[in-house]
């Protein structure tokens, strides 16, 4: 059967001609705007394209179509157009291109549609759009007179003769009177005035000509070379099948065998799979057992800072003239007894990180043999895709082993990863772990005396970015963190925006010292106790204009930033930061979580901003949920559909999945509705919300430096229902 895919956004008629073609034809998916066609010629191995002119999307339709003669040659492409006249430049560049079924109708029948579909045009049909025919040489007149066709009876001869027969029928030559002339000779139209006419009592001299007729010898040889072929035909036609029924039961023995050995690879790909999950399962363990250790290391550190400080204390009072033998011989029993203390503790610290690195040791051991497993399937599959038959079911298994060898693969490469980053990690534990010594001097800390409400659920973080610039992703990212603020929760914004921030200039926090750029170097070069100093609790300022004072008391207390410093919005060097990396985001955020004990986080990130997205999905953090926030207008939705796709060829499926996209600014008289958005984007409707449009709320809320929640919008409670679904209520 052959493969059709949509492109019409007309549900109904596509349910209409599906029921009508189902028999030769198998629709395979729908798209909605033209910037997915290629995508899905690609994907779904569709052969026939039914595509209308008018399909939304910003995409030129000639520019498409070549894209698609380019990439898909042997694709046929069914063309619905608005009524043009023939002679229409448009219609002549779809013949130019080899688009030959075209149905130039404004209001086409569902039953003209499908016989395009079931019936391929030729050039011949489309020959009438343009002046491919036209040609500047005359026809020839000739004297000969052509009788009526053969007979039933002619037609009913079988063979060469029989033909023959009917050929010599057909052309009857007549004489033309020689006729005696000088200076210039008659044209072809006088001689045609002196054709033989049969005698009749009116002119009885005109006798018909009994000579031999002239024979067409062209179409003679044509005659015979077509009866030659034909019976050809007829032997090569038995020929190929009988070799047919000879290849199709040697193929179904090697179908058979091949079958077997792809049932084994199966099994050996499933125990491969489960093998991969244990030693991933070990390795979070690993890291968790990491972590505890680091903790404890770092806790031992400052004990024995302590020891050394008490010693030295002691080595002072040893100095002292007027202390007794009984001092010296209580002090010494002390410090026996602080020495043996010491001594045990770094005993059971150094024993622990000896387990930990034996487990390394035995997870590097693990992923070899999961590396020689992956080989040896490697080994098995190029045998199999050596002896892979033409048929149909056969090519599957082969592409759907492939796939799941290259996700075997994956796995691999990101055991390794992980297990570079516990060894990296487990040097670091064994010199003490991080340093958080390093003394803040240049940028005060602001305090914090909240107390902070504790979440029914573990720490969170939600990844916020818009399908495109201008959609209004900041504002639904700061009304959000001050719903989970105004909770009693501490929740921190990050808005990741070297170019054009937003919040910089909403607040008035124009005189940032030290933000997120400088934060991203300093963990770079270790320093993570700096992160304090890129966090702006508004509740902690004392600006000197009242208004501003006032404003931030009104901010709730858990209301946390950390936004881009002066410096770095003048310089830009965001653009040129080569240490942001999947390494730095990790520590930060990890940070963040465990030491600062944040319940929420928020990253606000541009949709254009690859390397920072890259960053967050490969630095193997966890993020919850991911927000994707898009307006009604047809650009923002056809690039939301770009985003998806992108996120899921990144490994990001997940979040797609279980992603909330945000209805930005909604207005209910607009034509393309939530319902038609689902459709569009393929989503479930659980995973929309609407955030409705109030201009002057916005514009209000805006002027005084307060976000749309606290200022008590008309719609405060669409931002409450989004909070709900973000924590699963």
């Amino acid at each position: 059967m052959h493969k059709l895919l949509f492109a019409i956004n007309h549900q109904a008629t596509e349910n209409a001609i599906t029921s009508k073609v189902s028999d030769e034809y198998l629709p395979v998916d729908a798209v909605t705007y033209k910037e997915a066609v290629l995508d899905k010629l690609g994907s779904t191995g569709a052969d026939t394209l039914l595509i209308r002119e008018t399909l939304p999307g910003s995409m030129d339709l000639e520019k498409l179509i070549k894209r698609i003669r380019v990439e898909y040659p042997n694709v046929r492409i069914i063309v619905i157009c608005s009524e043009r006249p023939k002679e229409d430049p448009f219609l002549k560049m779809l013949v130019d291109l080899a688009v030959y079924d075209i149905i130039n109708s404004n209001k086409p029948r569902i039953s003209d549609i499908c016989s395009y579909i079931l019936t391929p045009r030729t050039f011949r049909d489309a020959v009438q759009y343009g002046d491919f025919l036209s040609t500047s040489t005359p026809m020839t007149q000739t004297a000969v007179k052509i009788v009526e066709s053969e007979t039933i009876e002619d037609q009913k001869e079988q063979g060469f003769f029989g033909k023959a027969k009917g050929l010599f029928k057909q052309i009857i030559p007549v004489n033309i009177k020689s006729t005696s002339y000088h200076g210039t000779p008659p044209n072809v139209a006088s001689q045609a005035e002196n054709i033989q006419q049969p005698a009749t009592q009116e002119n009885p001299e005109k006798i018909r000509d009994t000579s031999i007729p002239k024979v067409n010898y062209d179409l003679f040889r044509e005659t015979v070379k077509e009866t030659e072929e034909r019976k050809a035909q007829t032997n090569v036609d038995a020929m190929i099948k009988k070799a047919v029924e000879e290849k199709t039961v040697f193929l179904a023995k090697e179908n058979q065998s091949l079958q077997q050995k792809i049932i084994e690879m199966e099994s050996a790909l499933t125990s491969s799979d489960s093998y991969s999950v244990a030693v991933i399962k070990e390795l979070t363990e690993i890291k968790e057992e990491r972590d505890a250790l680091n903790l404890l290391v770092n806790e031992l550190r400052t004990e024995m800072q302590s020891g050394f400080d008490l010693y030295e204390s002691q080595l002072k009072a040893l100095q002292n003239p007027e202390n007794t033998p009984t001092w010296y011989s209580e002090q010494s029993a002390m410090w026996d007894t602080q020495r043996d203390s010491l001594t045990k503790a770094l005993s059971e610290k150094t024993k622990e990180a000896d387990e930990l690195s034996f487990k390394v040791e035995t997870l590097v051991r693990q992923l070899q043999e999961l590396k020689d497993k992956t080989k040896n399937l490697q080994e098995k599959l190029q045998i199999a895709q050596d002896a892979q038959l033409s048929d149909r079911g056969t090519d599957e298994l082969i592409m759907r082993l492939r796939a799941e060898l290259s996700e075997s693969k994956e796995n691999s490469n990101e055991l390794s990863r992980k297990l570079t980053e516990v060894q990296n990690e487990l040097s670091v534990a064994r010199q003490g772990g991080p340093d958080y010594s390093y003394p803040i001097v240049d940028v005060p800390l602001l305090p914090d005396d909240t107390v902070y409400s504790k979440p029914n659920t573990s720490p969170q973080t939600f990844l916020f970015i818009g399908s495109k610039h201008g959609v209004g992703t900041t504002t639904a990212a700061l009304n959000t963190a001050s719903e989970f603020a105004s909770r009693g929760f501490k929740t921190l914004l990050i808005e990741v925006n070297g170019d054009y921030p937003i919040l910089n200039q909403y607040f008035e926090f124009t005189h940032i010292p030290y933000g997120f750029n400088e934060v991203i170097k300093d963990i770079s070069l270790g320093n993570i106790s700096n992160v304090d100093k890129a966090i702006i609790r508004p509740h902690g300022l004392s600006p000197t204009q009242a208004n501003l004072y006032k404003t931030y008391k009104k901010l709730p207390a858990g209301l946390h930033f950390m936004l881009f410093s002066n410096k770095s919005l003048v310089t830009h060097d965001y653009a040129n930061n080569n240490d942001l990396s999947e390494a730095t985001i990790y520590t930060l955020l990890s940070y963040l979580i465990k030491r600062q004990q944040y319940s929420h986080i928020i990253l606000d990130i541009q949709c254009d901003d690859h390397k920072m997205l890259q960053a967050i999905l490969n630095s193997g953090y966890p993020v919850d949920k991911m927000i994707m926030v898009m307006t009604q207008d047809s650009h923002a939705i056809a690039t939301a559909g770009i985003l998806i796709t992108t996120l899921s060829r990144a490994r990001a499926s997940s979040l797609v999945a279980n992603g909330e996209f945000i209805v930005n600014r909604y207005n209910p008289a607009v034509s393309m509705t939530v319902s038609k958005i689902e459709k569009a984007l393929h989503l479930g409707s659980t995973q929309f919300s609407r955030i409705s449009e109030d201009s002057t709320g916005y514009f209000s809320a805006n002027q005084a430096a307060l976000p749309y929640v606290v200022n008590r919008g008309r719609f405060t409670m669409e931002y409450d229902s989004l909070r709900n679904k973000l924590i699963g209520v």
